[in-house]
């Protein structure tokens, strides 16, 4: 039987010439060798796809930290501050407190531990305790989740958040005194309640550099509790 020079043209066995082809970028001649390439392309994507989520299961987890959302700072003691939750589960605050730097102080005159455990996108609302002198407004104090003293911070005081040992976000400049408080206008931190703008989702974790309120923070009335205990982060 005379054979054509057609089907002298055969391919080596299938076996030698998947080895021979299988490497990147090298196509199939063989009848459903596209086929072939499609599904190993797939195959090394979905490999290196599970690596990487591997990779990112294994590494170390990041948490957003707390900070101050709100500043209360009203007529005699009715002093405030809120601390915001941006975590998306309850924040154990244990290992956390508020340092007060009175009057351009480099250290601090006045710390706080705080306590409590805010649920996720929560809040821990601080008020001053009072006298019976001059006792925070019962509007105020309907607000408390925990009272820190008296005689807690003027205008003109700067006030910070430490976990541990760690600023992880400051009201106004450490070390430094404004005089009567920061800002101009009638956009200034004495008299005044601040709530932090929706848009910040972090804290200041500079305490030297110079204190502008009004590039984080919206101004109300003094005395404007209406705010306190809830927060809207948009960060």
């Amino acid at each position: 039987m005379k054979l054509s020079q057609s089907s002298l043209n055969v391919h080596p066995p299938w076996s030698e010439h998947f080895i021979k082809n299988n490497r990147p970028g090298a196509l199939l001649p063989v009848e459903g060798g596209e086929r072939l390439n499609h599904k190993l392309l797939q195959m090394d994507i979905t490999m290196k796809l599970n690596m990487l989520l591997l990779a990112m299961s294994l590494a170390p987890a990041v948490y957003a930290e707390p900070f101050i959302s709100e500043y209360v700072e009203g007529s005699s003691n009715n002093k405030a501050l809120e601390i915001y939750n941006p975590t998306d589960v309850a924040l154990n605050l244990s290992g956390y407190s508020i340092q007060v730097f009175s009057n351009g102080a480099a250290t601090a005159g006045k710390t706080v531990h705080l306590t409590g455990t805010p649920a996720a996108k929560g809040t821990l609302v601080l008020t001053d305790t009072g006298d019976q002198s001059n006792p925070v407004s019962p509007a105020l104090a309907a607000k408390s989740n925990m009272t820190f003293g008296t005689s807690n911070f003027n205008g003109d005081d700067a006030i910070a958040l430490y976990k541990g040992s760690v600023l992880i976000d400051v009201f106004g400049q450490i070390g430094f005194d404004p005089g009567t408080s920061w800002g101009s206008n009638d956009n200034f931190t004495h008299d005044r309640t601040l709530v932090r703008k929706s848009g910040v989702s972090k804290g200041d974790t500079n305490g030297s550099d110079a204190f502008d309120p009004s590039l984080e923070w919206d101004f109300f009335a003094r005395d404007d509790f209406s705010n306190l205990g809830s927060h809207a982060s948009s960060g």
